[in-house]
């Protein structure tokens, strides 16, 4: 009897690691290419990172430290990120929802170019609309610096300390 529901537990463990492999595996988004693949299109940058590691529990999702945004076109801002914390959900692996529960930045910064080197025209970034859904995201010890130029030679800085922003869809209503 014992060794019959040894058998039967095994039986339904194997048919759980067969329907991840099949379901989960080919859906993985956390890939280190992957990744910086969607970053560069969400932002129309080029993404680097300098190191990534794969996050499976206790929810699916990734580690990336030294991010850096470089963007195609020089007037639009440049973003580093000391550490880069991204939390998935499994039931967001099965079906067609985009949904993340957090992103965690830490050590965020984003520095605008001088005021002559914006664009002035409206032109677009190249950046992709999204419909990810993001139940957080928490940034840390950030920092927003406006570079100077010949008119305004000093660089403003300013320190965010702790940013909270829930339920955040891109192009959507905060």
């Amino acid at each position: 009897m014992v060794r019959k529901l040894i058998l039967i537990a095994a039986g339904v463990a194997l048919l759980l690691a067969v329907c991840a492999a099949v379901f989960v595996v080919p859906r993985w988004p956390f890939r280190e290419n992957e990744m910086k693949q969607r970053i560069a299109a969400a932002t129309g940058s080029t993404a680097e990172f300098g190191g990534f590691r794969q996050v499976f529990f206790p929810s699916p999702g990734c580690v990336i430290d030294k991010v850096t945004l470089t963007p195609k076109d020089p007037g639009h801002p440049k973003v580093q990120i000391q550490k880069l914390v991204i939390n998935g959900l499994y039931s967001g692996l099965i079906g067609q929802e985009k949904h993340l529960h957090s992103l965690e930045l830490e050590g965020l910064q984003v520095v605008f170019p001088a005021r002559g080197e914006q664009k002035e025209d409206g032109q677009d970034s190249g950046a992709q609309s999204s419909d990810i859904h993001f139940d957080e995201i928490r940034a840390q010890n950030s920092q927003i610096v406006f570079a100077g130029d010949a008119k305004h030679p000093e660089t403003e800085s300013y320190d965010i300390y702790q940013l909270l922003l829930k339920d955040y869809s891109p192009g959507k209503a905060i």
